[in-house]
């Protein structure tokens, strides 16, 4: 399984020469670890692999179509958006049908990975404010509160995003909803906030 370990990382593994490129942190792979760079100059994506010159991948076509850590590299740099500007820009010149497909789905992709983010954070918001001395006010959240809460902790545990956007939509009542976000996150619930 793939995982991202920037967030504990806040500097690359190993030397890279490039003054042009932008480090998108590292990423941790069945191979190793990468430490991932979007390069404007070339356009190109890197995932490199040792301190040693000559040890990376690169292109952008072999983040569409094989290698997982420039897959991840591409997804990051279209988070960005002067990054993702100049890559369509790239990829509006490939010749071949197929790839311009495969590069939709991750243009797809990365534009979900951007709502989980948002969505991510909005609850961790709601988390801060309703969690009271471990215990969570869930009568004094709205409907849409209390189904954000249910959708992130859905996806987490290995649930489709699209199936947690459609369970987002899907009416529900209070009491349910509550009972799952007991179950989950294992807080006691409380009927009214302290200091309100």
């Amino acid at each position: 399984m793939s995982k991202t370990t920037t967030p504990a990382r806040p500097f690359p593994h190993y030397q890279h020469d490039c003054r042009q490129c932008t480090w998108l942190g590292d990423f941790q792979h069945k191979e190793g670890i990468y430490d991932l760079y979007f390069c404007a100059s070339e356009p190109t994506i890197i995932a490199r692999y040792s301190d040693e010159p000559q040890d990376y991948h690169s292109g952008i076509v072999f983040g569409i179509i094989s290698y997982p850590a420039l897959r991840e590299a591409l997804i990051r740099s279209l988070l960005l958006p002067e990054p993702r500007t100049i890559i369509n820009e790239h990829v509006l010149r490939f010749e071949h049908p197929e790839h311009i497909e495969l590069y939709r789905e991750i243009l797809t992709e990365t534009d979900l990975r951007k709502v989980q983010k948002e969505i991510e954070t909005e609850a961790q918001g709601l988390l801060d404010k309703y969690l009271v001395s471990g215990r969570l006010a869930a009568e004094e959240m709205s409907i849409t509160e209390l189904k954000t809460l249910v959708a992130v902790s859905h996806w987490k545990d290995g649930m489709d995003w699209k199936d947690v956007e459609a369970n987002r939509t899907e009416p529900r009542a209070r009491a349910e909803l509550i009972a799952v976000l007991k179950n989950i996150y294992g807080y006691d619930i409380i009927t009214t906030m302290k200091g309100s």
